[in-house]
């Protein structure tokens, strides 16, 4: 009983809260997204959700709102698998480091669903690149495509080796871009796929893009599930950068601790 009032609680005090951000704390005005599902889109999960509680409330408010039962989760770290030039290990040590990462991301994401929605969170591992699936929490979630997800969960590495993956896996690229109806959240090389283009990963020059087949990256298109582009790991150092790299685009810039939310805008945690 005592659990449930502390849960009623925190769905009114994160509604309270979600209208007065979008009332008066939300620093840009943007417009609202057309597509059906929720983005959450990040720079960092453990800064800009666990740590920024203004979006982990409005994450709350979401799951609370469309989920009855148990949360199923599909989380796809194949942005963390990309192989490393400058690394002295070979592609299977790489390769096994950045799995282990990966089990160690989609744990701590998991407790912390756990704990803000008081429901079982049951999830699964899925690789672009090797098409399998790993590490169900429920042997059930063994379909990829038959499993109805409440939430997919694309993990941060490097953009253009997930973007290239996912463009030859048209079955999950229809799947995220067209049929999905739940929550999205992206963590860096998650978000910057969702946006009109994907090209502000070849800004600062920290992803790879040989990693994969030549592409004019510069004029690819992302998903284009929201009406702008997006630049995670914001700093004020960045900034001569991307005005100078903008151009009429619309960018959105991202720091550690902001969510940018479909619909609504950027959540920050001083808000």
């Amino acid at each position: 009983m005592l659990s449930f009032i502390i849960l009623l609680f925190l769905i009114i005090l994160s509604t309270v809260s979600t209208f007065i951000l979008s009332n008066s704390a939300y620093k840009v005005n943007y417009r609202t997204s057309s597509v059906t599902s929720t983005s959450y889109l990040l720079s960092s999960f453990t800064e800009g959700i666990i740590n920024n509680k203004n979006a982990s409330l409005h994450l709350l408010n979401t799951l609370s709102r469309n989920v009855n039962d148990d949360i199923k989760m599909l989380y796809i770290p194949t942005a963390l698998y990309a192989p490393r030039a400058d690394s002295t290990s070979t592609i299977g040590k790489q390769l096994q480091r950045a799995k282990a990462d990966g089990r160690k991301r989609r744990g701590k994401v998991l407790t912390h669903l756990r704990e803000c929605t008081g429901k079982n969170v049951e999830s699964v591992t899925f690789d672009l690149v090797s098409d399998t699936l790993s590490h169900p929490t429920n042997p059930k979630l063994n379909d990829v495509y038959e499993i109805k997800y409440d939430i997919i969960f694309i993990d941060g590495g490097n953009t253009f080796y997930l973007y290239s993956s996912l463009l030859k896996s048209p079955k999950m690229l229809e799947l995220i871009k067209e049929s999905f109806k739940g929550v999205y959240i992206g963590v860096s090389a998650g978000a910057i796929i969702k946006g009109l283009k994907i090209y502000t990963a070849l800004w600062k020059g920290m992803d790879d893009p040989t990693v994969v087949e030549e592409r004019d990256w510069e004029t690819i298109e992302g998903l284009k599930s929201e009406d702008y582009c997006f630049f995670p790991h914001y700093e004020e150092k960045w900034k001569d950068l991307c005005d100078e790299k903008e151009g009429g685009e619309k960018v959105v810039r991202l720091r550690e601790d902001d969510c940018y939310v479909s619909g609504v805008g950027v959540i920050s945690s001083d808000c």
